[in-house]
């Protein structure tokens, strides 16, 4: 017996939230979802108001740290 329409938008929609909140990478997200690529998971997500997860704060400032060190490590003098 395969689960009613609801259910499975229900199972996608909460995969999509977790994907959402960065608690999934892409990736395994189309894997449970069976979502073709991550260009297909954008355009998804979108349609059912999911937002794109964003790395939390500190990843943010980590990655900036580091990008500027390489920008000054590599400035021509």
């Amino acid at each position: 017996m395969q689960p009613d329409r609801e259910s499975r938008t229900t199972d996608h929609d909460a995969i999509l939230m977790l994907w959402s909140q960065g608690k999934i990478s892409a990736r395994e997200t189309c894997r449970r979802t069976g979502i073709r690529d991550s260009a297909q998971l954008l355009i998804e997500a979108g349609a059912r108001g999911f937002e794109m997860p964003c790395p939390p704060e500190d990843e943010i400032e980590r990655q900036a740290e580091m990008f500027a060190r390489l920008l000054r490590d590599n400035a021509e003098p």
